[in-house]
């Protein structure tokens, strides 16, 4: 998920693997990759990830729920489970959430949630 041009977040379709970061270097010359770390419970097939307008960090976990985290400290603010399987997650501006399902269906929900930042 493209943050901005200097900082994205990725991960790599495989169990028991973290989220990552790759950002650029001062001279804009290097990427360095390194690893959103989070406090508490840890996303084990994490199959997708976006950034809501108040930059929580959103993690769909294959196996269970999709996770949101604090992007600065990393701490789990909250998990929406309404979804088995959630394969991919699209959060619109107006916080309207898009997940697919590993088993090919599609759910939309609107949360009534809104940023506070």
């Amino acid at each position: 998920y493209k943050v901005n041009d200097t900082f994205f977040y990725f991960t790599l379709y495989n169990a028991n693997k973290p989220i990552y970061t790759l950002k650029a270097t001062a001279n804009g010359l290097n990427w360095v990759v390194g690893t959103f770390v989070t406090q508490g419970t840890q996303p084990t097939l994490i199959s997708s990830v976006t950034v809501d307008s108040c930059g929580r960090v959103w993690a769909a976990d294959q196996y269970s729920y999709i996770y949101i985290y604090d992007a600065i400290t990393g701490a789990l603010l909250g998990t929406f489970n309404e979804v088995p399987q959630p394969y991919y997650i699209l959060l619109l501006d107006n916080y309207e959430l898009f997940v697919t399902t590993a088993g090919n269906k599609v759910y939309r929900f609107a949360p009534q949630i809104s940023c506070t930042c």
